[in-house]
């Protein structure tokens, strides 16, 4: 498993790893669980997918969230010809929100332990009875499953902790801006929210992910980054 003693850093800003408590994710059971297995399932595997806009768009944020974060960030500054200082601020907020929002996740998924969607098609007939998949389902996911605990989605917890700070500092109005993720695939969004809400539906689209542990890890980002932007490295008179 990778990097389980995350949760056990101090973060930067937050007061501790679990200043914004993360809920319990549905059992395996339930109704929600359920749906989402089927909805990953048809959605984000190698075989089931069909579209090639759908696979693009899993592909291309298959790499690592702050490292693209810190590439946009990069690019905005240049093009609003921040000052010295003024770039230090922007890129310390962001990293700052980056990690926090990294150490709050993992401790989350290190106390939750929720199966990836490979493992639940892998438990079936076995250990596990979905009502509408097979056993013996022969299903593998469109991008590789992250060697960690599926709930929250990190990219989506980092996604929004980054929107959250990227829309303090420049605004919310359209521009556009090009990014290159994994593999060399490039892309054209309008604004930040754009970015992110494709980076969150990439990881359902990619089959790691199910909708409700997106849905989590936007809320926790949103969290980490307003309490940053407002607490932290405040401009002068601020």
């Amino acid at each position: 498993m990778v990097a389980p003693r995350i949760g056990r850093m101090d973060p930067f800003v937050l007061t501790h790893a679990k200043a914004f408590p993360v809920p319990p994710p549905p059992s395996l059971e339930s109704m929600q669980y359920q749906r989402g297995l089927a909805e990953v399932v048809a959605l984000g595997g190698k075989s089931s997918q069909t579209g090639d806009e759908a696979k693009a768009i899993a592909l291309l944020h298959a790499g690592s969230g702050s490292g693209a974060w810190d590439q946009i960030a990069k690019t905005r500054r240049r093009a609003c010809e921040l000052t010295l200082l003024e770039e230090s601020r922007t890129l310390a907020l962001l990293n700052f929100a980056l990690t926090d929002a990294l150490i709050a996740g993992f401790t989350a998924k290190y106390e939750y332990a929720l199966w990836r969607p490979q493992t639940a098609v892998a438990a079936l007939g076995k250990i596990y009875e979905h009502p509408e998949l097979e056993p013996g389902l022969d299903w593998t996911s469109q991008v590789p499953a992250p060697m960690h605990p599926e709930y929250p989605c990190q990219h989506c917890t980092s996604g929004s902790a980054a929107q959250e700070v990227m829309e303090a500092v420049f605004g919310e109005g359209e521009f556009g801006f090009s990014f290159t993720g994994n593999g060399g695939i490039s892309k054209t969004y309008q604004s930040f929210q754009e970015f992110a809400e494709e980076e969150s539906e990439s990881r359902v689209l990619g089959g790691v992910h199910y909708r409700r542990s997106n849905a989590v890890g936007d809320m926790l980002g949103y969290q980490i980054g307003a309490h940053i932007v407002g607490n932290t490295l405040l401009p002068q008179g601020g």
